[in-house]
């Protein structure tokens, strides 16, 4: 596993799902199989938050084993890529600061001040939109 708790990664593109998958929507990643309902994701930046067995994420609630087949090749860092989708539900912003605030603590955990910084005003930006 090339990856560590908080670095942050890309999810592979719709473009590979599309030309990877079996015909059950499959695709095969070492351990674990990217399937039709992981495509929601493609093209998305994460963060690890944990590393059980294979990578638990920040953006599905870590609800999908993800392996380093499913992440673009090199880190995501670049750029900072924290992005939210603009949203007025005031539910959906709660769940957002919730996660940012999860992705917060194991930054600081792990020493990535530089990566905390950037969450924690994009946590402030969120507060203020309640």
């Amino acid at each position: 596993m090339k990856y560590k708790v908080g670095d942050k990664v890309k999810i592979k593109s719709k473009k590979w799902y599309k030309n990877e998958k079996d015909e059950y929507g499959n695709v095969y990643c070492g351990s674990t199989t990217f399937i039709p309902s992981m495509v929601a994701y493609c093209g998305m930046p994460a963060v690890i938050t944990r590393i059980p067995f294979g990578y638990k994420v920040d953006i599905d609630n870590g609800i999908y084993e993800w392996t380093d087949e499913m992440f673009e090749d090199g880190n995501a860092e670049e750029g900072h890529l924290i992005s939210l989708p603009v949203v007025h539900n005031s539910q959906v912003l709660l769940n957002q600061i919730s996660t940012l605030t999860q992705t917060l603590a194991v930054l600081c955990n792990t020493g990535r001040a530089n990566s905390a910084n950037i969450v924690e005003e994009k946590i402030m930006g969120l507060i203020e939109k309640l």
